[in-house]
This record gives structure tokens, C-alpha cells and sequence, in this order.
């Protein structure tokens, strides 16, 4: 139980940094092409 619960942790970290990055580059490349 403990190993999956871990698994689950990891995978809800890992998935909050990749949405967090790629709305930064979605972002940060929309404010380029506007300037």
C-alpha cells in the first residue's frame, strides 16, 4: 500500500511541474510574439 501510494505522489508532483512549465512557455511565448 505504502509503495502505491507513493507511486501516486510522484506522479501528481510530476504532473503539476510539467503543467506548471508548459504554461510558462505557452505564456512566455505568447508575450513574445505579441511584442
Amino acid at each position: 500500500m505504502t509503495d502505491y501510494v507513493v507511486l501516486l505522489v510522484v506522479v501528481l508532483v510530476l504532473a503539476v511541474c510539467i503543467l506548471g512549465l508548459l504554461y510558462l512557455v505557452l505564456s512566455g511565448s505568447e508575450e513574445q510574439d505579441r511584442r
